[in-house]
Order: C-alpha cells, then structure tokens, then sequence
C-alpha cells in the first residue's frame, strides 16, 4: 500500500489486507528512490543505499560485484528488445527500401559489444528474442546476418532512385536522407548505441543526428508522432505474441504502437494467435507475423533486452537467479515484482 509520496521517494508498506495473508509478505516496506540517470545509480549501489536496482553498468563486475563477491549480484533475462522505432507516417521513412537500408547499415555486434559490454546479445531483425523463441523461426530465416553490410544498404537506395550528392548524403526528388533520432539523455547504453548507428549511417550515406531527451518529456511523448527515428525498449512476454500485439497491432497506435504501423494482415495473425490454444495455429501466425516484419522493418531490432537486475543479499535473500527463475528480476518489470517481494525475506543484517 502506498505510504508516502514525494519528488525524492515513494514508499510502501506491507498490506495488512493482503489477499494470500499478510503473513506471507516478510517485506515491511519497498523505497523507490528517484535517481537521475545510470550514472546516480552507480554510486548508490555499490555504497549499500540499495538493495534492488535495474540499470546498464558497462563496469558492473568491477564496480559493483567484486567489491563484495559474497553479496553483489545480478542476473541478466533476456525477455526484451531494445530497437530503432521507425515513423511510418515520415514521408520519406515510409519508403521501405530508406528502412531497409537503415537496417543492412547497423552494426549490431559492435552495438552489442560496445555499447552493453556484451551483457546482451544482438537482436535477430526478425524480431524474435533469440534464442528463447527460436521454435517460432523458420529455416528460411535462420542465417540473416547481424552484420553491417554497407555495400547491401546503398543498393536499396540506387534501386529506389536514390543517388548520392556530393555531400555524401543520398536524396531524392531533392530531399535528403536526413534524419533525427530521438532518446533518452543519460541512458548510457542508448547514447553509446547511438554514436554506433549514427557512424554506421554516415558510412551508407545517411545523415542522422541524435535528439537527447529529458526521461520526464521522452516517455509522454512517443505517442506524439513527432519524431523520425527513436531509440526505445520493447517489453516482451511469454512467447512473441505478446511483443507483436504491443508494437504491431494496429488497434495499439496511440498507445504502444509508436510508430503508427497498420498491417491487415499482421492484425489478422494476431487475431488468429489470440483465438486458438493450438500450438501449430499459433506457431504459423507467428511465421506469419515475422515474414511481413522482415520485409516492411517498421521497428529496426538492435540488441536483446535482458532485465537488467542488480541485487545485494544483505539485508535480504530469496531474489530469482539463472538458477533458480522464478520470476523476472528488474524492479520495473510488472507482475513479476510481486513474486520477487514474496519471496524475498529479511537476513536480521
């Protein structure tokens, strides 16, 4: 139940009214400081003013664990994406060949490596979250590569009618492949990402600039539609549906869908998956979905978003581990927090 509220904190304390007995909660009462970006955490955690976080840490076995091998920890799920949403109303983004040369210029395994220090695979354009759902991929789509291929990304453009200027920059009927990218300022992974996409662009002839927003004004506002390009997490699921009908589904634009994408027949698929507990209906709808993704690309996949989980064993023990996976860790990832706080209980420390 909440407790107190503020710009510094919110607190809650344990529900005396709670449905499966108050008995069962051993936590007294969760804080949720406010902290400005990655950089606040990463001096709060290592002192022990927390016991929970979720956050990138390209050091966090120097910084964090080694300091106390016995009690720092953290585990790592790989249930979500990270991506480049595409704005399908932009007049020049909803040429598929301009997405389709945005995606062959990535540099997914540099992303990965340089930008997560490698806690996080690359993401397959699929749009699967690989390997956990690899029964959902088709053969055909097995070997697409994660690999910058700049020579490919041009090709999509002279084939459409682009050429390019004496700029470097491609265009056509005078106007430039010239974009913007919008996210979240601080957010160290995405920034690090960013000078990676933008110098993979520049090389296949594609201008793009970053657009750094506060967290507070980023959020609200990716339903605005006033963006090109921006960088942002896809939350997934159990299986795929669940990411598809989030950020694909029609139905969805105003909400999750940020990029305004409508597909009938990628509605049509969801549909199918959602009204039958058949695994061979579910399976093609998804194949279904994947195909559609790979051709139009409206979100660019960049790196597998693991959960980041960072937790201390203090003052409490219980939390989900690769070994023990009871829930997903992150301290923002509904309804799984609830099964951390009922497992957890308090060391006397």
């Amino acid at each position: 139940m909440l407790d107190k509220f503020s710009n510094e904190v919110a607190a809650y304390k344990k529900n005396p009214s709670f449905w499966q007995g108050a008995d069962k909660v051993k936590v007294e009462q969760i804080k949720f400081p406010v902290y400005k970006g990655n950089d606040a955490f990463k001096l709060a955690l290592p002192k022990g003013d927390i016991d929970w976080a979720g956050f990138f840490q390209s050091d966090l076995d120097t910084a964090f664990v080694n300091l106390d091998k016995e009690h720092n920890h953290y585990w790592m799920a790989p249930v979500n994406m990270y991506s480049v949403f595409v704005n399908q109303k932009d007049p020049i983004l909803s040429d598929v060949a301009v997405r389709q040369a945005l995606n062959a210029a990535i540099d997914r395994d540099k992303i990965s490596k340089q930008a997560v220090s490698g806690l996080a695979d690359p993401a397959n354009i699929t749009g699967l979250i690989l390997p956990n759902q690899k029964n959902y991929l088709e053969s055909a789509y097995s070997s697409l590569s994660n690999a910058s291929d700049i020579t490919k990304a041009q090709k999509f453009l002279t084939d459409a009618g682009y050429a390019k200027g004496s700029d470097g920059i491609f265009a056509k009927d005078g106007k430039k492949l010239d974009f913007k990218i919008r996210l979240v300022q601080g957010y160290s992974d995405w920034e690090a990402a960013a000078q990676i996409l933008v110098q993979n662009w520049k090389d296949a002839g594609i201008n793009v600039t970053v657009d750094a927003w506060l967290e507070d004004n980023y959020y609200p506002g990716r339903t605005d539609g006033k963006w090109q390009l921006m960088i942002g997490g896809m939350v997934g699921g159990p299986n795929p549906y669940y990411m598809f009908n989030s950020y694909l589904n029609s139905k969805q634009i105003g909400t999750t869908n940020f990029e305004q994408f409508s597909d009938a027949n990628v509605d049509k698929a969801l549909d199918q998956f959602a009204s039958t507990t058949d695994e061979n209906m579910q399976k093609q709808a998804i194949q279904s979905i994947v195909k559609t993704y790979v051709e139009k690309l409206p979100i660019l996949p960049l790196y597998n978003g693991p959960a980041w989980f960072e937790y201390r064993t203090t003052n409490y023990v219980g939390w989900p581990t690769k070994d023990n996976p009871y829930a997903v860790g992150a301290p923002w990832q509904a309804p799984d927090i609830e099964q951390v706080v009922l497992h957890l209980s308090p060391t006397g420390k």
